[in-house]
């Protein structure tokens, strides 16, 4: 029962926050990797550059690799890993120029679809002399289809060292995992591995089979930190690997490193496989990034990331709820207003909130929270405000304190069929909820359910010439994906609104106009 484990918490981790690690939790990390019986360790991407910031261990330039090289200890050989949907053959001298020095192995994840052009870079790489592994993703496709693919790859035995089943969906069994793994030991002169998602919480147990049928090599990752569910996890197949070899593992050296780690993935809200999404995703066997997608948005219930994921017919009544169109209604206010102030969850907008007050006073503007963060400290019975309620932010909101609060201010919800619920002890409350059809900018559910989406979309039932944002800071991290909803939102904005006036009262990261509002209040 002899294996090795590779350990790709950079890489795989990298999903979490962009590629940026700080050097000193990278530091600590290796010197535990070296502590532990782990052979490989995976650091990143050497990618192409791409659209948008990722960061320094997506693409991984020498200096990096020196320094990581530097640390890790000698019995580790460190991998890269390429994406083979986003190279050509023809890249690879100059994709790879950096790595001669440091990196033995370069690994090529695979669709299985894309496998001719996966062997292709397989082959280039290979001809730039490293070792070659082929990590060929959709396991749960492949177990009926085997032969075929066997021998698509016996075709290339020449360009590969390590041969990989990753299990993207999490939805195997070890029956399943133990039996491919096994056949392709007896049909393959490959050394074979095995990488294994969480959803359903049998990453290791997966593992445990394919190392019973004789895989040669298991991934793995701190804290199972990775993509969607996350992976095997370091702490866990490590200690196993201890205790059949009767080797002390150095447990306060690893502690000590996993705290580090505990407290990035609570900074960038990781969830593992256990959660009711991902184990349907698991289940269902289906793709996680739409799980991801709509976990990272914090605003939907997970009744409705499962009715959204499988793309259920079944809506609920509250989805479907009705309520008056703003519009229609002889009861909103600021109709008048040619000044709006959206405002953002971002910290700015509690910083600057007597500048703001001020603002809004003196122009007769009307207030938008784009997010209720903020409504408590805005209150003022002389000012018409409005909420927007995207996805089931309804359902987190204290009725107690809605009731205390300013009977000028008004809730919007969007036009039915709604992605999220407006639950009845919320709507039976003695406040004013109207519905406003979102931004009309795209056919993207997700985007049109966007808080800011909703905002633009009331600014225009208001008549709203000029459009001020406070509090619209920008994210970094995970929740990059949000930042890119926000400017794309903004974009459309300005292009679906050029006569509208658009631009940011306080500090912000987004491409758009800014001013300050100390500016404007004197």
């Amino acid at each position: 029962m002899s294996f090795m484990v590779l350990d790709c918490t950079l890489r795989d981790g990298g999903y979490y926050t962009d590629w940026d690690f700080n050097f000193g939790l990278v530091k600590k990390y290796l010197n535990t990797l070296g502590q532990l019986p782990v052979d490989f360790c995976e650091v990143g991407y050497c990618s192409p550059a791409k659209e948008g910031y990722l960061g320094e261990y997506f693409y991984l330039p020498y200096s990096t690799l020196k320094a990581l090289h530097s640390v890790i200890n000698s019995n580790i050989q460190l991998v890269i890993m390429l994406n083979a949907k986003d190279c050509q053959p023809e890249m690879i001298p100059l994709l790879l120029k950096n790595c001669h020095e440091f990196i033995g192995l370069i690994r090529i994840a695979v669709h299985p679809n894309q496998l001719k052009h996966g062997l292709s870079i397989a082959a280039a790489v290979k001809e730039n002399g490293f070792s070659v592994g082929v990590n060929i993703m959709h396991l749960h496709n492949l177990i009926d289809n085997q032969k075929e693919l066997f021998k698509d790859l016996l075709k290339q035995k020449d360009n590969i060292d390590y041969l990989s089943f990753v299990d993207s969906f999490g939805s195997c069994f070890p029956e399943q995992v133990g039996k491919i793994v096994k056949d392709a030991k007896l049909s393959l002169p490959f050394k074979i591995g095995f990488h294994g998602h969480d959803n359903l919480g049998l990453a290791f147990a997966n593992s445990l089979a394919a190392i019973e049928s004789g895989v040669d090599v298991v991934d793995s990752t701190m804290l199972g930190l990775g993509r969607g569910a996350g992976n095997l996890r370091t702490e866990l197949i490590t200690t196993y690997l201890s205790k059949m070899k009767s080797r002390q593992n150095n447990f306060l050296q690893l502690a000590d490193s996993l705290e580090e780690w505990q407290m990035l993935a609570k900074e960038k809200s990781f969830k593992d496989g256990l959660d009711l999404p991902y184990i349907v995703s698991g289940l269902e066997q289906l793709p996680q990034s739409k799980v991801m997608e709509m976990m990272g948005k914090k605003r939907y219930a997970t009744s409705m990331i499962i009715r959204s994921v499988c793309q259920s017919e079944v809506v609920s009544e509250e989805a479907e709820q009705h309520f008056p169109l703003l519009e229609q209604s002889n009861d909103y206010l600021g109709k008048e207003a040619d000044v709006c102030v959206i405002l953002g969850g971002g910290n700015s907008a509690r910083e600057h909130c007597a500048a703001i007050r001020t603002f809004v006073k003196k122009n007769g503007a009307v207030i938008i929270h784009s997010s209720f963060k903020h409504a408590v400290q805005f209150d003022d019975a002389n000012i018409s405000q409005f909420v927007c309620l995207s996805g089931d932010e309804a359902s987190k909101l204290d009725v107690n304190v809605i009731n205390q609060l300013s009977d000028k201010l008004k809730f919007i919800v969007t036009v039915p069929p709604r992605l999220g619920l407006i639950p009845q002890t919320f709507a039976s409350q003695k406040i004013s909820i109207f519905s406003v059809e979102p931004l009309a900018f795209t056919e993207d559910p997700l985007k049109k359910d966007s808080p800011l989406s909703l905002a633009i979309g009331l600014s225009q039932v208001l008549n709203n010439k000029e459009i001020m944002l406070a509090g619209f800071d920008g994210y970094s991290g995970l929740k990059q994906d949000l930042a890119k909803e926000v400017q794309e939102i903004l974009d459309a904005s300005r292009q679906l609104y050029p006569d509208v006036k658009i631009q940011s009262l306080t500090n912000s990261r987004y491409e758009i106009p800014q001013s300050s509002v100390y500016a404007l209040i004197d």
